[in-house]
């Protein structure tokens, strides 16, 4: 229903152009046979008619609304003067020189313009289909690298804390054969050391400052 209602409403546009035609190809049989008569009042409705359904770019919408209306100019002034001329067709008898070439000029000057106008609006303005470039598959998503070497020197670190603690509290409370406290001493060297806490740099730095000068040394040697 909906598809012949609107069948309906544009009805009315190819008919309004049918019957201009008519004036438009009186207009024409004046110098050209009349299958060259037929073809110019088709062109000429067939242009606003085409132009009101086809489809433009919008950078190109006003130069087509400006040949579809010099397509209408041009209709309603050779019916005007197809219907002067049958009213009073004495007017084409002997007319003077520059009513012919007027008249010559009205019927080729208006064809060509339309006729170049509308091959530059439909074909050289058309612009090239892009071409579809092919779309990869889609990749699987992986989740963001994890940074393991710093948690795991973290981790490293804080064993060894822990460690340091450790044996700095078992020299605490340990006895010793003569029943007082035992001396802490360097885990690498066995050097005693001041107190505990230093005890505790030094399993936490790998030397303490007895033994620090000898893997100084020897780093040297090397």
């Amino acid at each position: 229903m909906h598809r012949l209602q609107a069948f309906i409403a544009r009805l009315p546009l190819p008919m309004l152009a049918l019957a201009a035609s008519y004036g438009v190809y009186t207009f024409n049989l004046l110098f050209v046979p009349v299958w060259v008569a037929l073809v110019s009042a088709a062109a000429y409705e067939l242009t606003y008619v085409a132009l009101a359904f086809v489809r433009v770019a919008d950078a190109q919408r006003r130069r087509a609304a400006i040949i579809a209306l010099a397509a209408v100019v041009v209709s309603v002034l050779y019916n005007s003067l197809s219907g002067l001329f049958h009213r009073r067709p004495d007017l084409l008898i002997s007319p003077p020189l520059w009513a012919d070439v007027t008249l010559a000029v009205l019927h080729g000057l208006p064809l060509a313009i339309v006729a170049y106008n509308v091959a530059v609006l439909l074909l050289h303005d058309e612009q090239p289909a892009q071409p579809t470039l092919p779309t990869a598959p889609d990749q699987p998503t992986y989740p963001a690298p994890v940074l393991v070497a710093p948690q795991l020197a973290d981790e490293y670190q804080r064993g060894l804390d822990k460690q340091a603690e450790t044996l700095a509290q078992c020299d605490a409370v340990l006895p010793t054969a003569t029943g007082r406290s035992a001396s802490p001493r360097c885990p690498h060297c066995g050097s005693v050391v001041a107190s505990n806490a230093h005890k505790a740099a030094a399993v936490r730095h790998g030397h303490c400052k007895a033994c620090k000068p000898v893997e100084e040394g020897r780093t040297q040697d090397g």
